[in-house]
């Protein structure tokens, strides 16, 4: 009798750790299981979670779900700092500032409206080495935007710059994923 009563105590001291984590693995918590699987194998995955975790779709989306959302929240940054980019072009006046805003622009202008929904249309088809491929071109596009301001001049996109290129990281992580299998 102390036996069967001792078991029964440390069952209903245990049973509060186990079933938390169990409780994840049904319902609407799951995803949540597949977000944090997911952007664990990502570069960022801070941004990563975040992001996903931003749109409600996630909550019952797969992994190609996921990746289109990432790749939605990429290319809508790239749009947003585009629309900056052309702001800052209209109020500067200094030709040391316009002159990359304006290379910038040039960058980001084929990464939002061309780069970024070929890569969008090729993951939805399943073409997932082209939509690797057109995001690794788009990745590129920060850096050089960032790496036309030099000198004394300071650039005012660093912050936009590492944005959009660590959201281009994480979609290629993503569809890394998807093509593994």
């Amino acid at each position: 009798m102390y036996r069967s009563c001792g078991q029964c105590l440390l069952l209903v001291l245990l049973l509060p750790l186990v079933m938390p984590p169990l409780a994840g693995c049904f319902g609407p918590e799951g995803a949540g299981d597949l977000i944090d699987g997911t952007c664990r194998q990502t570069l960022y995955y801070g941004l990563c979670a975040k992001s996903l975790r931003s749109d409600p779709r996630s909550a019952s989306a797969d992994l190609k779900g996921l990746a289109v959302i990432m790749l939605n929240v990429t290319t809508a940054e790239a749009a947003d700092t585009l629309s900056y980019i052309k702001a800052l072009v209209k109020r500067k006046v200094d030709p040391a500032e316009a002159k990359p805003l304006e290379y910038c622009a040039g960058l980001y202008s084929p990464m939002a409206r061309l780069t970024l929904p070929l890569a969008a249309k090729a993951l939805i088809q399943g073409r997932y080495r082209f939509a690797d491929y057109r995001l690794a071109e788009a990745a590129m596009q920060p850096p050089t935007c960032e790496g036309r301001f030099g000198g004394a001049v300071g650039s005012p996109l660093t912050d936009r710059n590492v944005l959009a290129h660590d959201l281009c990281a994480v979609s290629m992580d993503i569809v890394n994923q998807l093509m593994k299998g």
